[in-house]
């Protein structure tokens, strides 16, 4: 049955997905293959909890991007964010190993079935279909062998029966006669060259399909892991692996140095980051030159910072006397300085979108320091009250971040800064804005409207694709389709 199911989910696979971009196709099949885990895996599938279901939600609602919007980098990412996030789901639900959600070590669970544990039952679905072809072995099996010689030869005995017949009806109405005449041209519309593909994609996916459900049915478990375990191998794997520590006097020294000077850092900071805005820039500094100056290093700095912090706090045992207290002090102070360099940067960046518009790369930008600062703030947390689970809260903070990138509607954001920018200096990099994908394609024919008239909406470089929208509803996209449509009656 787990095979049979396989054979259609595939079937159904092609026809979603061969020659069609990913549209409504996606969530949809998504949530086949979810039914189609859940139904015949559910002998190895724990009961599920809160994380996985919110694990589930945030899976969702990365493959309804596909649907609403038409951001091409944001589409390549889900394409590869989306089928992580679903192995790590099923591996935590099935695996014998029964690893925690926050252990690093389900990346190699995943791995495993990934890989060795889905290529070892290859030759499983041979055995099946080997044993439906040959049928059961004694006086059952010579039964059904002499029904199926009786079968083939009531085919042989219909074929010129059936001629007969046919000729003599398509004789006897004409309409008939068309319905039959209109095989053969059907038949030679067929290219078996698309239909070899198809058989070929529907059998790889079936196999891919059926041998990593099977992997979690039917695992091997590996000679390392009975010769550590005995016979517990087949029991949860929960062994705890010890880091090992740093001194905390020579954790101490390396944060006071530190700490000293990034506080010299900003108290020179300090003095012209906020005057910028006001025209005090350091002497012989353009606008241009201070926003370009020093911001991936600062951006570097507070990664670098950002492993110092975890460090200490991992690797460091300072216990709760002074020297304890200590380090958390000097921890806390670093965050602090940090969170001042973020915000150095991010005024720098304003400062060069004012000067040379918004693009993709500066978005990105500011929302990896808005990332960037809340895992710093979780580290800060950490020092300042140690029963923070700060793995599980990083790895929540940043599923949620990359949700948010989703849903920002980065090309809607970027039309309307460089739009402002227009009203405010009247600079406008109307090539690059064209450029945008039809996200922004509403808020484009608004600011010709109202703006700028001379906007060449025809140079738009989606234009051509959606003069002519897919026809498929396996490719439907409401951004593109919305855009068609608007574009559609602004230029008539």
């Amino acid at each position: 049955m787990a095979l049979a199911a396989a054979i259609g989910l595939a079937l159904v696979h092609q026809y979603l997905f061969y020659g069609h971009s990913f549209g409504v196709s996606y969530p949809l099949f998504l949530l086949l293959f979810y039914a189609y885990m859940w139904t015949f895996g559910a002998p190895e599938m724990r009961p599920m909890k809160m994380t996985d279901w919110l694990l589930m939600a945030v899976i969702a609602l990365l493959s309804l991007t596909f649907v609403l919007y038409h951001n091409q980098l944001l589409r390549v990412l889900n394409s590869l964010a989306i089928p992580m996030l679903v192995f790590v789901q099923f591996t935590l639900l099935l695996s014998r190993r029964m690893f925690s959600h926050w252990d690093i070590r389900v990346v190699a669970d995943v791995l495993d079935h990934l890989v060795p544990q889905s290529v070892r039952h290859w030759p499983t679905p041979l055995r099946l279909l080997g044993r439906l072809m040959n049928g059961s072995t004694g006086v059952q099996g010579a039964q059904q062998r002499r029904q199926a010689s009786r079968v083939l030869i009531g085919l042989l005995v219909a074929a010129p029966l059936l001629a007969v017949i046919l000729s003599l009806l398509s004789s006897a109405d004409g309409v008939f006669h068309y319905v039959l005449s209109a095989f053969p041209d059907w038949l030679g519309q067929l290219s078996v060259s698309g239909w070899f593909w198809r058989i070929v994609w529907t059998g790889g996916m079936a196999l891919l399909l059926f041998t990593y459900l099977w992997g979690f049915r039917d695992g091997v478990v590996y000679d390392w892991e009975r010769a550590a375990l005995g016979e517990d191998a087949l029991k949860p794997l929960r062994t705890r692996t010890l880091a090992p520590k740093v001194d905390p006097l020579i954790a101490t020294t390396v944060l006071v140095l530190v700490a000293l000077v990034y506080v010299l850092y900003v108290v020179v900071q300090l003095s012209y980051l906020f005057g910028a805005w006001e025209g005090v820039l350091p002497q012989g500094l353009t606008y241009a030159d201070y926003a370009r100056q020093g911001f991936a290093e600062l951006i570097a700095l507070s990664g670098i910072n950002l492993v110092i912090l975890l460090g200490t706090l991992y690797l460091v045992k300072a216990g709760e006397g002074a020297m304890g207290r200590l380090i958390r002090i000097l921890l806390l102070l670093i965050v602090g300085c940090t969170g001042v360099m973020l915000c150095s940067a991010y005024s720098r960046l304003q400062l060069y979108e004012q000067a040379y518009g918004y693009t993709y790369a500066r978005f990105l930008a500011h929302a990896f320091m808005l990332y960037i600062g809340a895992l710093l703030l979780l580290a800060g947390l950490r020092a300042a009250l140690r029963r923070v689970p700060l793995g599980r809260c990083f790895i929540a903070v940043s599923l949620l971040a990359f949700l948010a990138l989703n849903y920002a509607q980065m090309d809607a954001g970027i039309a309307a800064g460089n739009i402002e920018r227009y009203r405010e200096n009247g600079k406008l990099d109307e090539a690059y804005l064209l450029s945008l994908s039809t996200d922004a394609t509403p808020l484009l024919i608004r600011f010709r409207k109202s703006d700028y008239p001379q906007l060449r909406l025809e140079d738009h470089r989606r234009w051509m694709a959606l003069e002519q929208p897919e026809r498929d509803w396996q490719s439907y996209n409401f951004s593109r389709r919305r855009a068609a449509r608007e574009l559609s009656e602004a230029l008539d």
